[in-house]
């Protein structure tokens, strides 16, 4: 007796690096920023009063990491090979254009302080309602504005930082978290 294999079907699961992404861009969906430039965040941290020198300096070099990942992205998007664009931003043709540490200064960076100082009495109150409202730890975004770390952005948030409302239900996957319960 014959017996005939049928061709598995190819199941395409996401790698880590690409569910974290989908992850961060469902949370950024539940929050609001002053602009894009403060989505993406260099640090985390518990206060803003941890933001020293060191931890400053340590964000420089995570943010030129990130900004050399994005350049090397960009070039394979264009059609090199990952070894072709790392030899061109190394090469001497570039020399001129390579990022360097002392070309990120605190301007440029931008700190995730986790906090619940935003988030309404009434929720924090029952802790039933805190997990299943908030779905994630909520947070302030700070960067270097005008002399001072001054907050760019909030979780669970929507309207504007000045005049806006905390929501914890206008975001990407809204309902989905518990099971599937809820809006879909």
């Amino acid at each position: 007796m014959n017996i005939v294999e049928r061709p598995k079907k190819k199941i395409n699961y996401l790698s880590n690096k690409e569910l974290l992404k989908e992850l961060a861009k469902s949370k950024l969906s539940y929050c609001e920023f002053k602009h894009e430039k403060y989505t993406h965040y260099d640090m985390i941290l518990s206060a803003v009063g941890e933001i020293t020198p060191d931890k400053i300096m340590m964000a420089r070099h995570i943010r030129l990491d990130y900004m050399i990942e994005r350049q090397l992205a960009d070039l394979v998007a264009k059609g090199m090979t990952s070894r072709q664009a790392e030899e061109f931003l190394n090469s001497s043709k570039n020399r001129k254009k390579k990022l360097k540490l002392k070309d990120i200064t605190k301007e440029d960076l931008c700190f995730r302080i986790k906090t619940f100082e935003h988030i309404p009495e009434e929720i924090l109150e029952n802790k039933k309602t805190l997990i299943s409202k908030l779905l994630f730890q909520p947070f302030k975004h700070y960067a270097y504005v005008r002399g001072a770390w001054r907050e760019v952005g909030r979780s669970h948030w929507q309207g504007g930082l000045k005049s806006g409302e905390f929501s914890c239900d206008h975001g990407i996957g809204h309902g989905h978290a518990d099971n599937g319960a809820g809006d879909a």
